[in-house]
């Protein structure tokens, strides 16, 4: 992220850091099929496709588009920005419900003196509340 002139000195905004890391793995995707492909596009001397080729290039664009609304249609892909939603969504979830356990756990620890009990008992919160959280995201995909 540094590298990538991100300031994340006051913390990151989880939709944001995943925004542009989506962008990120779209542009590098993009420069290494330039890269892969550049010998298979025709260009004349003076840099200018001529008409035939841009047809070409239009109608495999359009290609391209009218699968990419298809496989979003059926399922098999969906936009970045629902993505970055849903994942924001349920980061703010786990970072609620993990708040929650010290003042689940207080009352039941105040007195207690043996480290290997407080840490069971944290476990179990922890444990119980990743099992919540995997049945609600199990719910949400179902």
């Amino acid at each position: 992220m540094k590298k990538a002139g991100m300031d994340t000195s006051a913390g990151v905004d989880l939709p944001k850091l995943l925004e542009w890391k989506f962008k990120f793995e779209r542009d590098t995707g993009r420069a290494e099929a330039e890269k892969k492909f550049a010998g298979l596009v025709r260009e004349g001397d003076d840099g200018f496709v001529d008409k035939e080729e841009a047809q070409r290039r239009k109608a495999v664009a359009d290609a391209v588009i009218r699968e990419l609304d298809l496989e979003e249609r059926v399922g098999a892909v969906v936009p970045i920005e629902a993505v970055t939603n849903r994942v924001a969504a349920q980061y703010a979830a786990v970072r609620e419900r993990f708040f929650a356990i010290p003042l689940a756990v207080c009352q039941d620890l105040i007195a207690q003196e043996d480290p290997q009990v407080i840490a069971a008992r944290i476990r179990r919160e922890v444990d119980d509340a990743l099992e919540d959280l995997d049945e609600a995201a199990a719910g949400a995909l179902g």
